[in-house]
């Protein structure tokens, strides 16, 4: 359940699987529509994050037209503010004043939001199991390498080509 003003949706992936390529497009997409999108990155590589630049991943975010961007690591949430540690409840308060549609997760993956999942190969079919909330899975080849189903129910599938449809799927969310 969303206890925010605004749809919270999260993309998770591993590390080099196109999560900042998707988030970016998707807020490319979401802003084209006339929403106003936030995004929060959870830095898992380790120390802080990166202070500024267009080369970080919330730079690009920002580049993407994100009116607000954000990203935590080490205790360190980026508007820029410390304290020993951040929950992600914390950090989306932060965003409800800053009037957004949508909020775009990137990572984060045991939070409870609806989320896609990109999977590149085999390999990454253990966030399956770590996730929680899946609600689609991304793809990047030429066809999807199996086929999904939790509970009876298949999770939409979306190509990496095919961010229209994923964005179309979060608008309903903020309707």
């Amino acid at each position: 359940m969303n206890k925010h003003p605004f749809v919270v949706w999260q993309v998770v992936g591993f590390k080099n699987s196109g999560k900042t390529t998707v988030v970016s497009q998707l807020i490319k997409r979401l802003q084209q529509q006339g929403y106003r999108v936030g995004s929060l990155k959870h830095h898992g590589h380790g120390g802080p994050p990166l202070i500024e630049g267009v080369a970080t991943d919330s730079g690009k975010h920002r580049q993407a037209g994100a009116v607000v961007s954000g990203v935590e690591g080490d205790g360190i949430f980026h508007w820029i503010a410390k304290k020993q540690s951040w929950s992600l409840e914390e950090m989306l308060h932060m965003y409800e004043v800053m009037d957004v549609d949508v909020v775009l997760l990137e990572g984060f993956k045991r939070a409870t939001y609806p989320k896609t999942v990109i999977l590149k190969d085999e390999y990454d079919l253990s966030l399956l199991e770590e996730c929680s909330h899946i609600d689609s899975y991304l793809y990047w080849g030429q066809v999807p390498f199996f086929s999904i189903e939790e509970d009876g129910a298949a999770f939409s599938i979306y190509h990496s080509k095919s961010i229209e449809e994923l964005s179309k799927r979060i608008i309903e969310r903020c309707k």
